[in-house]
């Protein structure tokens, strides 16, 4: 599902952020535009990914994925793993879940994606989250928004993951 390959036709679709949230009411709440009113107690975490086009990949210097995760997230581009906030090490099953989570407000996380010329090709790449949460059933929130950017030259210049196709393993 990392690799542009991959048919993810069957997936649900929906608009980021996507979240959960047990207690609007609190101060540090959080809202969407896709709510995951399923996942508290179903599933600890949620799939994404975006195809996106690179006419001259030789071109970008640097890639930059800004996120806002509670409680964490491991991202691949074209399959290969660019950056990780509030993970374990090694391979997290579709029923992990990230480190233990991170007191709230939850930092803005901003990551600079070196040496992009050896994970992007010319065409149709493709941007993979994996979000957990820190526990399938004991959190009263979750959520998650990310964006993609260069400040190179090149016909593009910010992938908004803001309608990525998401699935969650059950």
């Amino acid at each position: 599902w990392r690799n542009s390959g991959f048919d993810d036709s069957s997936w649900s679709t929906g608009a980021a952020p996507f979240y959960y949230e047990n207690d609007p009411g609190r101060s540090t709440a959080y809202s969407g535009n896709t709510d995951l009113t399923d996942m508290d107690g179903g599933y600890s975490c949620i799939f994404m990914r975006r195809t996106f086009v690179v006419t001259n990949a030789a071109q970008i210097p640097q890639l930059e994925l800004t996120a806002l995760s509670d409680d964490g997230f491991i991202a691949w581009i074209n399959g290969t793993e660019v950056t990780r906030f509030n993970m374990p090490s090694g391979n997290i099953p579709y029923n992990g879940s990230s480190s233990p989570a991170l007191s709230e407000p939850v930092p803005l996380q901003q990551d600079g994606l070196a040496d992009p010329q050896s994970y992007l090709h010319d065409g149709t790449n493709v941007i993979a989250i994996q979000a957990f949460n820190s526990s399938k059933g004991n959190s009263c929130d979750f959520w998650i928004w990310a964006t993609l950017a260069t400040s190179s030259t090149v016909t593009w210049a910010d992938v908004g993951i803001s309608e990525f196709m998401a699935t969650n393993a059950t």
